[in-house]
């Protein structure tokens, strides 16, 4: 028998679904949770929410934040293996829903958080490298630049995303 490791750095979304045959108590739902554990360090994250799904919402994809977590960034070793346990808990809806004002918000709203840090990410990478042609031509507050740098940008950030598609995500001090 094989065994198959794959580095969660790697799984930015989870798909879970209930079985159509699956019959949940009454005003009860299902929330999953994770627990990542590094064997190099035998350190783990407890278990955090990942998100929900009720007989209204039997489906769903939900965002990891493993590629950007901090505890895959900070324990990265050569001989480090990272195991993710999944934990799923049957609650009662009105628990499920107190939880979208807590930290797992973001979980249960589809990474919304996550989504703009990402964007963000990505816009200050392309603001540095466009200030890097600025010709200090134009009036202050403002940037002049050739017409073909974003095109330059786009090409060089789709050759780095080829070789690692968090690059962006790591924070080397100018963004870029």
């Amino acid at each position: 028998q094989q065994q198959h490791s794959v580095n969660p750095t790697s799984i930015p979304d989870i798909a879970f679904f209930l079985l159509p045959t699956t019959a949940l108590p009454p005003n009860h739902g299902v929330l999953l949770y994770y627990q990542a554990s590094s064997t190099y360090t035998n350190e783990s994250t407890g278990f955090e929410l990942l998100g929900a799904l009720t007989q209204a919402k039997p489906s769903g994809l939900f965002r990891t934040s493993w590629p950007t977590h901090e505890f895959f960034t900070t324990k990265v070793a050569p001989n480090n293996i990272f195991s993710i346990t999944l934990g799923v808990s049957i609650e009662p809806l009105e628990n499920i829903q107190n939880l979208s004002g807590s930290t797992g918000s973001a979980s249960i709203t589809g990474g919304i958080e996550e989504r703009v840090n990402f964007a963000q990410k990505i816009a200050l990478n392309l603001y540095n490298y466009m200030q890097s042609f600025d010709n200090g031509g134009a009036a202050q507050g403002q940037m002049t630049v050739p017409v073909k740098v974003f095109q330059r940008w786009l090409e060089r950030f789709e050759k780095k995303c080829r070789l690692d598609p968090n690059f962006f995500m790591k924070d080397n001090g100018d963004g870029s």
